[in-house]
């Protein structure tokens, strides 16, 4: 599965109503909905957490070459 996948099915998931009217889940299928609202949500926060990381060494490799280029000019 890759995240675009996850982030499609954790939306999908984050708007599964729990109760209508009067009537509400059962609590089995209830804990399994919360249970995947968890996981995909850990799984889309490890994934921002690791672009984030990403986006700070490309930052900083972009401010070290610009360093080395004035020093030569």
């Amino acid at each position: 599965m890759n995240y675009v996948d996850i982030l499609n099915k954790r939306a999908l998931i984050a708007h599964v109503p729990l109760k209508i009217g009067n009537r509400e889940m059962p609590d089995t299928l209830k804990a399994k909905v919360f249970l995947m609202r968890v996981q995909y949500n850990s799984i889309i926060d490890k994934f921002e957490k690791e672009m984030q990381d990403v986006l700070n060494m490309l930052l900083k490799s972009e401010a070290s070459t610009k360093d080395e280029t004035t020093r030569w000019v």
